[in-house]
């Protein structure tokens, strides 16, 4: 029995994994800023962006919005040139997190000021 070997804080994900990825994403700059917007995925809670300054590894979560697009101030980037995924959350259940598809094509942003 799992009372016997003193078992808590478990954790139980789903298995229903979609493999639709996020669609249109694109950057624009403005200012000493980057708006990022991409198409909504039906039936997403939220939306995780990352960046990263290599376009196969190295992405860490920048922020989480429930929103289809999100600013990223010019500063907030890890170099010269930054790539971007997102992915789509929801939430069945409470305090379940499944992500619903895998992360877009990195986008590149070049930033020839830095």
């Amino acid at each position: 029995a799992i009372n016997a070997w003193y078992i808590d804080n478990i954790s139980i994900t789903g298995s229903n994994v979609v493999t639709t990825a996020i669609t249109g994403l694109s950057i624009q700059h403005s200012g000493s800023s980057f708006l990022l917007n991409w198409n909504a995925l039906s039936g997403a809670n939220r939306y995780n962006v990352y960046i990263s300054s290599d376009p196969y590894s190295g992405f860490v979560l920048h922020d989480t919005t429930v929103n289809s697009q999100l600013s990223i101030l010019q500063s907030q980037l890890p170099a010269a040139k930054a790539f971007f995924k997102v992915t789509a959350v929801i939430d069945p259940l409470p305090g379940a997190d499944k992500r619903i598809s895998p992360p877009a094509i990195p986008q590149t942003l070049k930033n020839a000021s830095r």
